[in-house]
């Protein structure tokens, strides 16, 4: 085991505004493997190792190259320029001070760093040391990465990338993301020629090595994405014990908001949305069951979609409740979520899920929708009754938002309003008026997560177990005690009582999962979202501020996307979601795209 303390005093190199606000920790977390290659574990007396690791490595001094103004705390009233003219502005700067730096790892995204790749005013390999820098610096205290490639095979890959952009007839179209650095999350399996493991946090998967990338990894590759790591999350996405703090994992540690360590990162994909808003990477990968990347967004003022489960294939990724399951995309800015989107997106016949689901034509892309995106003509609703004041993951206690909450969330409001938007207020969401939907989701819809986790999580362990590795559910559950010291000392007090729970679950082909899963469907769907969608004259989407209406979303199949809203005084980022329905991911990138034009650009962290 390697330890790792975390500093009683802050390092001096931590930035002051995140060491006003960091609660350092007395006793040491525990870092166990994969930090170095000689670390071991046993299992049924049978010992494992967990190989070299590409952990961390340490490239040569690299200068960072990132010049960021202070945040102000909220948003520019003034239209966000547009990318060209920034991009022109930029490169304008450059030719009159060579010294000046091209991109700001703090706001650059797919596009920025695509045209300075191709206008050949940046290499790829100048950019991947410019990331490596980056999260030399800062990962180290934000743990937002368990695993990052060999820095040699990434300068390859990335004189590879030089090669094809400086080739005739090189097509940006046909390779949109060649040369630009990814973050996939630790849950997306990724084959063995990169370097790093798939454990889901956990390190009982250790022994569970995928064969090949997962379908969005290489759909990834294929478009040119050099995958820079791999995010920290919270161990098994919290399907292991309601006591597992977010982001949080043995594998990587506690992810640490890059805004203010004091708040919470998120939910499980909590690494990837801290690995893009501290310039880790310029396009995250995430997960979502319920949640898990629209809070991280929020928590790092970020861009995010969740798509309709399906369009994007889950094949390759550790499944924990397959109806609910979907990758995503997180970014400092709209384009690239699109482009992420248009670049995953696709049928894959080993996901049944994604062969039913709604595909834009072939002539259309995703990231059309943001191009000349206004809020014009558009009909968003704002739900009131069983919504505003509530937060259903914390009945019954009432949710009352934050007054800076509330104050950007009515401005936000007025200003959609102004640019054309019909804003349509106590928008009825029947379901959640009368309580149906909410009771559904703690128990029709947590009994179809414990048995598709117990089904899906226990046949993918079965599948990538090499020798000695878990080959179910109750294996992970023995390697736990078996390595209590590890896995459940008491000062982390973290269980496993949901894994043992899973165990207890009924069968997806039973009678009572069927009527449980069609029961949270009509409430999410034609008593919940779709309900509200089709009144009041057809909407668009309804937008939503605070904690747990994402569930509609989930429970729905439905396509959410985040927005930023601004930061609180101590610096916490606020955001906001927009929920449409099935198939729906054009409007929202179009109301995102809006978003981002009206309210300019988005906050910054002080690192």
């Amino acid at each position: 085991m390697a330890t790792v303390p975390f500093p009683k005093s802050a390092p001096k190199d931590i930035p002051a505004r995140l060491h006003e606000h960091y609660h350092w920790i007395d006793e040491p977390i525990d870092h166990a493997q994969p930090f170095s290659p000689d670390f071991s574990f046993t299992h049924d007396g049978d010992s494992f190792e967990s190989g070299p690791s590409s952990y961390l490595q340490t490239p040569p001094s690299d200068p960072i190259l990132h010049p960021s103004s202070p945040p102000t705390g909220k948003f520019s009233s003034s239209p966000h320029p547009n990318l060209q003219a920034q991009l022109d502005e930029r490169l304008a700067t450059l030719a009159a001070n060579p010294t000046t730096p091209v991109i700001d790892l703090l706001t650059a995204g797919v596009g920025e760093l695509a045209h300075a790749l191709d206008s050949r005013e940046l290499t790829s390999v100048r950019a991947i040391k410019m990331y490596l820098s980056q999260i030399e610096r800062l990962n180290g205290y934000l743990h937002a990465l368990t695993y990052v490639a060999g820095r040699d095979m990434l300068l390859e890959q990335a004189r590879e990338c030089d090669r094809l952009i400086r080739s005739e007839g090189f097509d940006r179209r046909q390779m949109p993301l060649c040369g630009i650095p990814v973050v996939v999350k630790d849950n997306i399996g990724t084959a063995a020629e990169l370097g790093m493991p798939t454990t889901a946090g956990s390190l009982a998967l250790l022994g569970n090595t995928p064969k090949y990338d997962s379908t969005v990894v290489k759909k990834l590759r294929a478009a040119g994405a050099i995958i820079i790591g791999k995010a920290n999350m919270t161990e098994l996405a919290s399907y292991r014990s309601r006591s597992c703090p977010n982001g949080w994992s043995l594998v990587g540690g506690q992810t640490v908001n890059a805004y203010a360590a004091h708040v919470c990162p998120g939910s499980s994909s909590s690494g990837n949305g801290v690995a893009a808003a501290a310039g880790f990477c310029a396009l995250s990968v995430g997960s979502e069951t319920d949640g898990s990347m629209t809070l991280p967004a929020m928590q790092s003022a970020l861009y995010a979609l969740k798509p309709t489960v399906g369009l994007l294939s889950r094949v390759g990724c550790v499944p924990f409740a397959p109806t609910f399951d979907t990758p995503g995309t997180m970014a400092k800015d709209v384009w690239s979520v699109a482009v992420g989107l248009d670049v995953m997106a696709g049928e894959d016949e080993e996901d049944p899920e994604s062969l039913t689901v709604p595909r834009l034509p072939s002539s259309m892309r995703y990231s059309d929708f943001c191009t000349n995106a206004s809020f014009s003509g558009l009909r968003i609703g704002l739900p009131r009754a069983g919504w505003f004041n509530f937060d259903p993951w914390s009945p019954p206690k009432p949710y009352h938002p934050h007054r800076n909450v509330l104050r950007a969330f009515n401005a936000a409001i007025a200003t959609m309003s102004r640019c054309g938007a019909t804003m349509v207020d106590d928008a009825l969401v029947p379901s959640a008026a009368d309580g149906t939907l909410w009771y559904s989701m703690w128990n029709g819809r947590a009994l179809v997560v414990n048995a598709d986790f117990k089904e899906a999580f226990g046949r993918y362990l079965r599948g990538t177990a090499r020798s000695g590795g878990c080959e179910s559910i109750e294996d992970v559950i023995a390697f736990n005690t078996q390595n209590a010291v590890l896995e459940m000392s008491p000062e982390r007090a973290v269980g496993q009582e949901l894994l043992e729970g899973a165990l207890s679950a009924p069968s997806v082909d039973s009678p009572e999962y069927r009527e449980a899963k069609e029961e949270m469907r009509y409430l999410a769907g034609p008593r919940g979202l779709d309900a509200v969608l089709d009144a009041h004259g057809g909407l668009d989407a309804i937008m939503v501020i605070g904690h747990g209406k994402h569930s509609l979303a989930a429970m729905a199949g439905a396509p959410i996307g985040t927005v930023p809203l601004g930061l609180m005084d101590d610096g916490e980022p606020i955001g906001a979601y927009f929920i449409a329905r099935r198939g729906g991911e054009g409007t929202l990138l179009r109301i995102m795209a809006a978003w981002e034009r009206e309210f300019g650009a988005r906050p910054v962290p002080p690192i």
